[in-house]
């Protein structure tokens, strides 16, 4: 376990789904996933859009705390993935 590689990973997968990345990020994130085949590399994207269709048809915009959120639920899943 690389806390630094598996918090760099959680960073793109959440860029990817909320902003997109560039073909830089891209390949960055390909790599980390080689490293990692246990990680769900869609399940952001999934929630992302989940949440998308909620807001939309609620028509608000998601809160700032929204994403901090997300991003604290990724690590307690990478948290329980490593504990085998």
């Amino acid at each position: 376990m690389n806390p630094e590689r598996d918090e760099r990973l959680l960073d793109l997968l959440a860029a990817r789904a909320t902003e997109g990345l560039d073909a830089e990020a891209q390949r960055e994130l390909s790599g980390l996933l080689q490293g990692q085949p246990d990680v769900d590399a869609d399940g952001f994207d999934l929630a992302a859009a989940a949440l998308y269709l909620a807001i939309a048809a609620a028509s608000e915009e998601a809160p700032p705390e929204l994403r901090a959120c997300l991003e604290r639920q990724g690590r307690a899943w990478l948290e329980r993935r490593d504990v085998s």
